[in-house]
């Protein structure tokens, strides 16, 4: 099989940027809160033989400001009373630009 393709999971750390390793070309579907703790993981289709890159990914809180460069938006998660947006970063690699930005 050639450029197998695959979804894996990431854990993340709820701080304002964050960084995930993954393997290059992946692209993240979602974002979502899993397990009794709550814990923040994204959702990537992944090539698993493809060398990997750091990826940054940044938490906003609803009420914080932005600065209009967070890059595509991921996804909204609702840890208890709280809300958090999450954005890939843009970079110059292109990461953070690999589709259409949503506006939710």
């Amino acid at each position: 099989m050639e450029n197998p393709t695959t979804i894996w999971k990431f854990p993340m750390i709820v701080a304002d940027v964050t960084r995930v390793s993954m393997p290059m070309g992946s692209r993240v579907l979602t974002v979502g809160l899993q397990g009794p703790r709550n814990d923040l993981v994204a959702w990537a289709t992944v090539n698993p033989i493809a060398p990997t890159e750091s990826r940054e990914f940044l938490v906003r809180g609803t009420g914080h400001p932005l600065d209009g460069n967070e890059g595509r938006y991921i996804g909204t998660v609702f840890p208890g009373s709280l809300v958090f947006h999450i954005f890939e970063a843009k970079n110059d690699a292109g990461a953070g630009n690999d589709g259409p930005e949503r506006n939710s």
